[in-house]
C-alpha cells in the first residue's frame, strides 16, 4: 500500500498481484473482488479478505485497521467513495508473457474487466452497442500494449516477453498518473458542488480554486509524450475539462452578479447624494428669504417661519424614506412593471 498525502483528500493506493500465472477466469475474479467496497445490490455482500485468522470485507480492513477510524467517520469516507459508484476506482495491469491472446478472450477480457464484474449470464451482459463502445475506448500507439478506461476503471494490456523495464515501470508510474486524475475528479467534484450552492462564499471559492488550480491542474505532468497522451486521455475519459470549465463559468457568473450589485449601489448613492444636494436648495431659499426680511422693513409672522421650517423638515423626510425604500425594497422595477401592464 501507498499513501498519498494530497490536500484535503489522501489518496490509499492498494495493489494486489498474484504469486502464480492467472487464466482469464483468475483475472476477472481478482479485478472485481479487489476493488469491491459495497453490496452490489441489497443481500449482496462484498469479497471477503483474509488478515491472519480473520475474515472481513476490505472497507473494514482499511477503515477500521489500516485506518484505524472510529466507527462514526466511516459514513463521512463512504460519501467520498460514493463518487466512484459501489465499487473503488481499479487499475488492471495484464500481462501475457505468450503474447496477445485471441480476439475472442481478449474482447471476453476487456468487457468484464470494464464492468467490473466477475460473470454475467447472456441476458443480463451488456447490450452489443456498450460492448461496442467499451472494446473501442482504448489509446494504443505500441504494438505490444493497449490501454483501456471506462467508467473509472482501467485495464492496460502488456503482451509479451517483459523488457525495458516493463511491467514495472507501467505500475509505477501510469498508476500514478490514474491517482491524479482520481484525486482531480474528486477535488473538481467539491468545487462544483460549492460553485452551484449561494454566492455568499464566492471570494473564498476563487482564491481556493486558483490555488488548486495551479497546483494540481497542470497542462503537462511528464517529460515522456506518451505520458502526456495517457494523462489526456485519462481526463477526457472522466469529463474534467468539461466540469473545470462549469466551474470558472460558475465563478464568472458569480463576479458578474456581485458587480452588477455593486453598480446598483453605486447608482443607489448617487440617487441619495443628488436628493441630498436637491433638499438644500429650498433651505437656501429660505435662509435667503429670512434675510431679505431682516433687511426690509416687512415683518412677518414668527407662525409662518415656524409652518415654512416645519414643511420642509416634513419634506426631507418624505423624500428620504421614499429614496430608502425604492433602494432597498426595488420599488422603481416594480412601479415601472405595473405601469407598463397597465398600458
Amino acid at each position: 500500500m501507498d499513501l498519498l498525502w494530497m490536500e484535503d483528500h489522501p489518496l490509499l493506493l492498494i495493489k494486489v498481484s498474484g504469486t502464480k500465472p492467472f487464466d482469464p477466469d483468475d483475472v476477472k475474479w481478482v479485478a472485481t473482488a479487489a476493488s469491491s467496497w459495497h453490496p452490489a445490490y441489497p443481500g449482496a455482500s462484498p469479497a471477503l479478505w483474509r488478515v491472519g485468522e480473520r475474515e472481513l470485507h476490505l472497507r473494514q480492513w482499511i477503515l477500521g485497521d489500516v485506518l484505524a477510524l472510529p466507527d462514526e467517520r466511516w459514513n463521512d469516507i463512504d460519501g467520498r467513495v460514493h463518487w466512484f459508484g459501489k465499487d473503488l476506482p481499479g487499475f488492471n495491469l495484464c500481462h501475457a508473457e505468450a503474447g496477445w491472446p485471441e480476439n475472442k478472450v481478449l474482447d471476453d477480457l476487456v468487457l468484464h474487466l470494464a464492468l467490473g464484474i466477475a460473470s454475467w449470464q447472456e441476458e443480463f451482459g451488456p447490450d452489443a452497442k456498450t460492448q461496442d463502445a467499451i472494446r473501442n475506448h482504448y489509446l494504443q500507439e505500441w504494438a505490444n500494449w493497449r490501454l483501456y478506461e471506462w467508467r473509472n476503471r482501467l485495464t492496460l494490456f502488456l503482451a509479451g516477453e517483459a523488457t525495458h523495464g516493463q511491467p514495472r515501470n507501467t505500475e509505477t508510474y501510469y498508476s500514478l498518473l490514474f491517482a491524479t486524475v482520481c484525486y482531480q475528479r474528486v477535488r473538481l467534484t467539491d468545487f462544483l458542488d460549492q460553485a452551484a450552492g449561494p454566492y455568499a462564499g464566492i471570494a473564498k471559492l476563487r482564491s481556493s480554486f486558483a490555488a488548486f488550480r495551479r497546483q494540481y491542474l497542470p497542462h503537462r505532468v511528464t517529460t515522456y509524450a506518451m505520458g502526456d497522451q495517457i494523462y489526456d486521455f485519462l481526463r477526457a475519459a472522466s469529463c474534467l475539462p468539461e466540469i473545470q470549465k462549469e466551474i470558472e463559468d460558475q465563478i464568472r457568473l458569480a463576479d458578474e452578479a456581485e458587480r452588477l450589485d455593486l453598480e446598483r449601489q453605486e447608482n443607489l448613492i448617487m440617487i441619495v447624494l443628488t436628493t441630498v444636494a436637491a433638499l438644500f436648495l429650498p433651505a437656501s431659499l429660505l435662509t435667503s428669504a429670512f434675510g431679505m426680511n431682516k433687511m426690509s422693513e416687512l415683518t412677518l409672522e414668527p407662525v409662518f417661519w415656524w409652518g415654512a421650517l416645519g414643511a420642509y423638515v416634513l419634506g426631507v423626510g418624505l423624500v428620504g424614506a421614499l429614496t430608502v425604500a425604492f433602494g432597498r425594497y426595488r420599488l422603481l422595477p416594480k412601479l415601472s412593471a405595473i405601469l407598463l401592464g397597465r398600458n
